[in-house]
């Protein structure tokens, strides 16, 4: 495999400044390098050898994939992981301390018939254009049949059914209340399917 070294030193000098937070003196002690062989590797004019990328692994607590640019995580579980379901590593590694203790809540949480649709209005709460849609599902009034809600380019919510159209709504942070309110009714529906928890006798 061709290495891209240009990458590979400033991976390098990214991890000492932000992980290590030390000098390039002080991580060449812990190296057993020359100072100079640190600048040619952080500039990428010098591949590290074998001995000072097991160095900075155990000192970075991270594979060396990581450390020659195979792969974004700084372990290659969590880069398959990460290629397979798309969360972060942050995002795995806090499941990882989670799942012990809550792995029931969270596969009843994820099980549940709700948990996309939960997923979708968080997703479109950042989203203005989606905001109609999601009051639709979140009316809080009575709605004909075949009426239709849109929204103007002042933001404002208008009524269009049985040939009339009527102002609704004149400010978006009505439509966001409507939101929320829908996604606090789709969390009080997956949390109270969660099974209850008998404690050990």
């Amino acid at each position: 495999m061709g290495y891209d070294l240009i990458n590979i030193g400033e991976r390098i000098k990214k991890e000492r400044k932000e992980t290590l937070r030390i000098s390039q003196l002080a991580l060449v002690e812990d190296l057993g390098i020359r100072k100079n062989t640190l600048v040619n590797i952080e500039k990428g004019r010098k591949m590290p050898d074998m001995d000072t990328l097991r160095i900075l692994c155990d000192l970075l607590d991270c594979d060396m994939g990581y450390l020659l640019c195979e792969y974004d995580e700084r372990h290659h579980v969590n880069a398959d992981v990460a290629a397979e379901i798309h969360l972060s590593e942050s995002a795995i590694n806090k499941l990882r301390k989670l799942l012990p203790t809550y792995s029931q809540i969270l596969s009843s949480i994820i099980e549940h018939d709700d948990f996309a649709e939960l997923l979708r209005t968080i997703d479109n709460k950042c989203n203005k254009k989606a905001h109609v849609e999601m009051f639709k599902a979140a009316t809080l009034f009575h709605i004909v049949e075949g009426a239709e809600l849109s929204l103007t380019d002042s933001d404002s919510v208008i009524y269009q059914g049985n040939g009339h159209s009527m102002p609704l709504y004149d400010h978006p942070q009505d439509i966001e209340t409507a939101i929320d309110l829908r996604i606090n009714k789709l969390l009080y529906k997956i949390i109270e399917n969660i099974p209850i928890k008998k404690d050990d006798q």
